[in-house]
């Protein structure tokens, strides 16, 4: 019986590591047939740049458009602070 239950857990385990080797390759070809597989649970899609990342608990925020280069914003705050102190 213990050899039984032994083969049944190893299954089990090889079963749920083959689920989720399925489920990485498909993430990673962008599959569009994950939305609708009946086996899977979606709560959300999201569709962001190469090289974004999702944080659990994380609110999206829309970032204004109008970058400034990085030498400009420290002349902006070199003069803030020359104002201030004067």
């Amino acid at each position: 019986m213990t050899i039984i239950g032994c083969v049944g857990i190893l299954w089990l385990m090889l079963w749920q590591f083959k689920k989720w080797s399925e489920l990485d390759d498909r993430l990673a070809r962008a599959d569009p047939s994950l939305l609708n597989d009946s086996s899977l649970d979606s709560e959300e899609v999201i569709q962001a740049p190469a090289g974004s990342v999702v944080l659990p608990y994380a609110l999206a925020v829309d970032l204004p458009m109008n970058h400034q280069p990085v030498q400009q914003v420290q002349q902006v705050q070199q003069v803030q602070q020359v104002q201030t102190d004067q």
